[in-house]
C-alpha cells in the first residue's frame, strides 16, 4: 500500500483538490499548485458575493457603452455557460466581489507565480490548456488539471471572437495610459498555436472569463 502512495505522490506531487461554491451555489473543482489554491473551472457566477446582481448586457451598444458590472455568455447563448463559464468586463472586478469570499481576482502577480512554478512564459500554456477543445491540435497536456479552455472572448465592440482557439482571463490589476487614467487592465492569454502564456493589455469593457485564487 505505501508503495501506491509514493506512486500517486510522485504523479501528483503538487496537486490537491478540493471543492468551492459561490453565492449562488456553483460548485467549482479547485486545487492547490505550489502555494496556490486555485479554481479549476471558470466563474458562473451572476451575482455578487453580498447577493447583489450583476447585469446581463447582451446587446453590442450596452456592451461598448457601459462603465458598470456586466456578464454575457458567448454569443448571448445560455448554453456556453455550462461549458465556458461567463465573460465579465473589468468593471464588475473592480468592484473586489466577485469571487466567493476567501477568494479573490488573481493580480499580475498572482498570475506570474502560477506560470513560473508551472515551468516559464514559453511552456506553461501547454501544461495549463486542457485536452479537449481546442482547435488544430491545439489542445494541452493539462499535467496540472488547470483546464485553460479556449473560451474565446467579447471586443469592446460588444463582438465575440475567438472561441476553441483562444483563452484569456483578466488579472486584478490595472495599466495606465500616458496620461495617468486607469483606462487598461492586465490579462494572461492561451493561444491555440503555441505553448506560451502572453501577458496582454485590454480595455476594460472587454469581456473575458474569470479563475479566482484563494486569499
Amino acid at each position: 500500500m505505501m508503495r501506491w502512495i509514493l506512486l500517486l505522490l510522485m504523479v501528483l506531487p503538487f496537486c490537491i483538490f478540493s471543492q468551492l461554491k459561490d453565492r449562488q451555489n456553483n460548485s467549482y473543482v479547485t486545487q492547490r499548485i505550489g502555494n496556490q489554491e486555485w479554481m479549476c473551472e471558470n466563474l458562473r457566477s451572476t451575482v455578487f458575493n453580498d447577493g447583489s446582481s450583476i447585469p446581463f448586457v447582451s446587446g453590442n451598444k450596452g456592451w461598448m457603452e457601459t462603465t458598470n458590472p456586466a456578464y454575457c455568455f458567448y454569443e448571448n447563448k445560455v448554453e456556453n455557460r455550462h461549458t465556458f463559464g461567463l465573460l465579465y468586463n473589468f468593471f464588475s472586478i473592480e468592484t473586489q466581489k466577485i469571487c466567493p469570499l476567501g477568494w479573490h481576482v488573481p493580480t499580475e502577480a498572482d498570475w506570474q507565480e502560477l506560470i513560473c512554478f508551472v515551468g516559464d512564459e514559453h511552456t506553461a500554456g501547454a501544461r495549463l490548456k486542457s485536452e479537449l477543445l481546442w482547435i488544430e491540435n491545439g489542445n494541452g497536456s493539462n499535467e496540472f488539471q488547470f483546464s485553460v479552455l479556449p473560451s474565446g472572448g467579447r471586443k469592446y465592440t460588444g463582438a465575440f471572437d475567438d472561441i476553441n482557439n483562444f483563452g484569456s482571463f483578466w488579472s486584478s490589476t490595472e495599466e495606465y495610459t500616458t496620461d495617468s487614467k486607469k483606462e487598461y487592465a492586465i490579462s494572461f492569454q492561451f493561444i491555440y498555436w503555441n505553448s506560451t502564456v502572453i501577458s496582454w493589455i485590454n480595455k476594460k469593457n472587454e469581456g473575458y472569463p474569470i479563475r479566482c485564487v484563494k486569499d
